[in-house]
């Protein structure tokens, strides 16, 4: 943890620079629920952009980008889950992965208990995905349900 000295030294130093190189320093910010957002918050944020739910070619895109580097099988059929999980943020689909991903843990956990020696989950399954994707469910409130969150509030002073 920094103290205060190391603290406002590292602030000093970012003063530093922004000043020494004429930078701007700009704040980016997402989230899957705006109106959560603390209104002192949006007060701060002079722009908002909405970034629409992801179609099927991109949900698919999404599933390859979330399981790369996983223990999978090659036959997953990343165009067929995308068309399962309409309506689904790329947040859900990083939810869905993760809840997916247990099913062959809990099934080696299962394994030792009764007495069987396994050292290495098997690969995650087309058949993993789908039936977590029949017991999930997505977000309720989409981001284009709150078109009027940012339009409604007045200018940055």
């Amino acid at each position: 943890m920094l103290d205060n000295y190391s603290l406002d030294k590292a602030f000093g130093l970012i003063f530093y620079v922004v000043h020494a190189e004429n930078a701007r320093v700009m704040v980016l910010t997402a989230t899957n629920r705006p109106s959560e957002l603390d209104e002192a918050i949006l007060r701060r944020l002079p722009q908002a952009f909405e970034i629409g739910m992801p179609d099927k070619r991109e949900r698919a895109q999404i599933l390859k980008v979330i399981l790369k580097g996983e223990r999978i099988e090659d036959n997953i059929d990343y165009d067929r889950l995308a068309v399962l999980s309409e309506g689904y943020t790329g947040s859900d689909l990083l939810e869905l992965c993760k809840k997916a991903a247990y099913v062959p843990i809990r099934e080696l956990l299962n394994e030792e208990k009764t007495g069987k020696k396994s050292s290495v989950p098997r690969p995650l399954t087309q058949l993993d995905l789908e039936n977590v994707l029949a017991t999930s469910k997505h977000t309720k409130v989409a981001a284009n349900d709150y078109t009027g969150l940012f339009s409604s509030r007045s200018s940055p002073r």
